[in-house]
This record gives C-alpha cells, sequence and structure tokens, in this order.
C-alpha cells in the first residue's frame, strides 16, 4: 500500500508496469501507487514540478491491463500538507484517489530530513525533532477538520531518526523509551479520528534496521487500541516491491492485529492476516 514510480522524484528507476508485474509475480492482491507530492517543494521550487494528468493517465491504464491480475489503486503520498494548506485541499479533494498518505518529510526551516545538514548542536538537533513531532499531530488535526479526512493513513511516523542515525547522531534518541508519550498521542490523534497508522518496511533494508515505526512502537500503538494499520514497502524501484510484507505482517499478527488496511475509493478494507 506504498509504492512509488518514476512520475515521484526520488524514484526515476521505478516504473507503473514494472511495480505492477513485480507485486503480481508475488503474487499480490493490491498494489498503490503513492507518489510523492510534497507540496511545499512543488509549489515553491523551480525544478521540482509534477506531472498529475500523466501519472492519473498511467495508473488508469494499468489499472485497465493488469485488472484481472490485481488490483490497482490510485494514490498518492500528500507530504507537509501543512505547509501549503489550500493547494492540499485542492488536491486531495478534486483527484479521484483511492488512498492518500499522510506524511512529514521536511523540517520546518528546510526541505527535508535527507537534505538537512546534522551539524548543529545536540540541543538543537533534538529541537528539531520535538518541533516534528508537534508537526504530526498539528497535520493530523488539519486532516480531520470540519469532520473530513483528508488522508487515510499516516505514514513512517519515525522518519526522521532514519537521517539522524544515518548522519551519526542516532545517539540523541532511543526510540525504544524515548517520547513514548509524545508518539502516544500520535497514535491516539490516529485513533480517536479513525486515521490508520502505517507499517513501513523500508527500514528494514536500511542502515536503521527497523520496522517505521519500531516494534515497541506497534506494541503502543495496539494497546491503546489501535486497529487499522497499513503496511508499505515503500518501494522506489520494482525489486523492493513487497520486500519484508510477510515478516511484517507476521509481527502484527503477534502483537494482537487481526487484519491490514487498504483503502478503495478513500474507504477502508479489511484484510485478515
Amino acid at each position: 500500500m506504498h509504492t512509488h514510480s518514476s512520475f515521484s522524484h526520488d524514484a526515476k528507476k521505478g516504473s507503473v508496469n514494472g511495480n505492477c508485474e513485480a507485486a503480481i509475480s508475488l503474487g499480490m492482491k493490491y498494489i498503490a501507487f503513492t507518489e510523492h507530492y510534497d507540496v511545499d517543494m512543488i509549489k515553491t521550487s523551480k525544478t521540482r514540478t509534477f506531472d498529475l494528468d500523466g501519472y492519473r493517465k498511467a495508473v488508469f491504464e494499468a489499472k485497465d491491463r493488469y485488472g484481472d491480475k490485481i488490483e490497482v489503486l490510485y494514490g498518492m503520498e500528500l507530504g507537509d500538507a501543512i505547509k501549503e494548506k489550500n493547494e492540499s485541499y485542492r488536491l486531495v479533494t478534486t483527484e479521484p484517489f483511492d488512498f492518500v498518505i499522510g506524511s512529514i518529510h521536511a523540517p520546518r526551516r528546510e526541505f527535508d530530513f535527507l537534505s538537512m545538514t546534522y551539524d548543529k548542536t545536540d540541543s538543537e538537533m533534538i529541537a528539531v525533532f520535538e518541533e516534528y513531532l508537534e508537526d504530526q499531530l498539528n497535520q493530523i488535526a488539519w486532516a480531520v477538520e470540519n469532520g473530513e479526512r483528508r488522508f487515510d493513513t499516516v505514514a513512517h511516523i519515525t522518519y526522521p531518526y532514519r537521517y539522524y542515525k544515518q548522519n551519526g547522531r542516532g545517539y540523541l534518541m532511543d526510540l525504544k523509551k524515548d517520547y513514548r508519550e509524545e508518539f502516544s498521542e500520535i497514535m491516539k490523534a490516529c485513533i480517536r479520528n479513525n486515521i490508520a497508522l502505517e507499517c513501513n518496511t523500508s527500514g528494514l533494508r536500511q542502515q536503521m534496521g527497523e520496522l517505521l515505526p519500531n516494534e515497541t512502537l506497534l506494541r503502543r500503538y495496539r494497546e491503546l487500541g489501535g486497529e487499522l494499520i497499513t503496511v508499505g514497502s515503500d518501494a522506489h524501484i520494482p525489486s523492493d516491491v513487497g520486500k519484508d510484507i510477510d515478516n511484517a505482517c507476521e509481527l502484527l499478527k503477534t502483537i494482537g492485529f487481526r487484519y491490514i488496511t487498504v483503502y478503495k475509493n478513500r474507504e477502508p478494507i479489511q484484510i485478515k492476516i
């Protein structure tokens, strides 16, 4: 429920057809295309654009081409929505999406945790992370204004830690015990508003070596009563489609989840694990 093709700025080796064929070869029943739409960067950057018409056409052609073998879902990963609320709202209310992911990739004053400089003091780095946690709550609050649900799942909530660790600053936090209260508040907001939490497997094939969020936080979500959970490989190349999904589902089952959630026409479908 979370893949990228060449329509995403960081997935130039991806392919709509290639991802579908990879998923079919694995016996998957669903594949969701959720291209990056980091709204503030697209609105302000002269170099980063998004071919929405081309993307829509490619996915709907794939629905026709592969529909007898796999359910192809038209989605979007809406990044940093609260930085450009009007554009974000326009996108999610005018496109015929099956599935919308809400994510935060950027600190408040920079374009992305990926490109951020990591030479700040420890206290400055901690402050940036804590602002990110506040923004997760702010973004969920925006998503459910006026009784709406502007996205369906909250993606990779430990995303910044990937880059803190890669840049030698992972020692600043232990996400098996630190920020338990702050993450719990994010999870409670999801549960209260019928928004799913994503279990993202990409960290297992990267330096961080763990799911996003990690097992401790997934268990906390279940303890709090969380039931809606999506599972995504976050594949940016066809060979990563479906990576570690089976292992993640087995873990979720041991934690106490009975179903994973997929979305079609913005409505949840529960799939028994």
